[in-house]
């Protein structure tokens, strides 16, 4: 058989192959195609749902020791709990208002699964401590308070002032506790707070002892380069540490200040234990 001859069987036995394989890459290639197409739906589905799927607790957060300061208000929420059947919340509010002898409160808690607002009486505790508890559907997972005020001159007129928000997930279980249990838990609330206030104030006080020590330095310094000072430099030295006193007195009368703070919260102290076995006793 000539080499033509060959060539011309051969050649098209090769291009039929090679047509083959290209046509088995490309339906390989299709159906890699297709295949990541699937996951990467499955990927956007699974993104798409899994806040629904797996919450993000780390984006809820519950306003505990949050203080709003409104016009003639401080609203405080000090502690907040939900019960073993995690139906129940339970919150504890401090309420200082210099105009509160010409108002109502009321509060009004949104379960924020459903939307839906259940109305949840201010109980007084005592003083300015209240009590403000509701049901929520069972299993609730986020939920928000809001405290507002109505002026008894103007019974229709409704404010609701402060939002509050908390997450069950994030909240301690409790058992049932009574109305009495909450008066004590809110004297240990209040007793702490105090507790941690003079220690804030003795800090402040000790950082003023400080200041009053680096300003003594300061002015022992400049008496001392005085002895060297032209007559004119003495009398700009003098001023200056004239000046310098001026805030060493400024600093001690913070501090005679803080201290009588610090007395008269030490007082509150006092009075706050002894309502708490007055209570006991009950």
């Amino acid at each position: 058989m000539s080499i033509e001859k060959m060539k011309k069987r051969v050649v098209p036995t090769i291009k039929k192959i090679d047509l083959n394989r290209k046509i088995r890459l490309l339906f390989s290639s299709s159906k890699l195609v297709i295949f990541m197409a699937i996951v990467t739906l499955f990927s956007l589905i699974f993104l798409w749902e899994s806040p629904f799927i797996f919450p993000n607790q780390s984006t809820i957060k519950n306003d505990i020791g949050t203080t709003l300061k409104l016009k003639n208000q401080d609203i405080t929420v000090l502690y907040a709990t939900k019960t073993k059947a995690a139906n129940d919340l339970k919150i504890i509010v401090k309420i200082q208002d210099s105009n509160a002898m010409d108002k109502e409160y009321q509060s009004v808690i949104v379960n924020m699964d459903d939307g839906k607002k259940r109305e949840a009486p201010l109980v007084l505790l005592y003083g300015n401590y209240f009590l403000i508890q509701t049901k929520l559907k069972s299993n609730w997972k986020q939920a928000a308070l809001a405290i507002g005020t109505v002026n008894k001159p103007k019974e229709n007129s409704n404010n609701m002032e402060v939002d509050y928000f908390f997450s069950s997930s994030k909240l301690r279980n409790v058992g049932h506790l009574s109305i009495k249990d909450y008066r004590l838990i809110a004297t240990n609330l209040e007793k702490e707070a105090v507790v941690k206030k003079i220690g804030v104030v003795k800090n402040q006080i000790k950082k003023n002892e400080k200041e009053i020590e680096k300003i003594d330095r300061k002015i022992n310094l400049n008496l001392t380069d005085s002895l060297y000072q032209t007559d004119k430099q003495k009398e700009e030295t003098t001023e200056i540490n004239q000046r310098l006193n001026t805030q060493i007195d400024s600093y001690q009368k913070k501090n005679e200040e803080k201290k009588t703070l610090i007395a008269e919260m030490k007082i509150q102290v006092l009075k706050v234990s002894e309502h708490r076995k007055k209570l006991e006793k009950d």
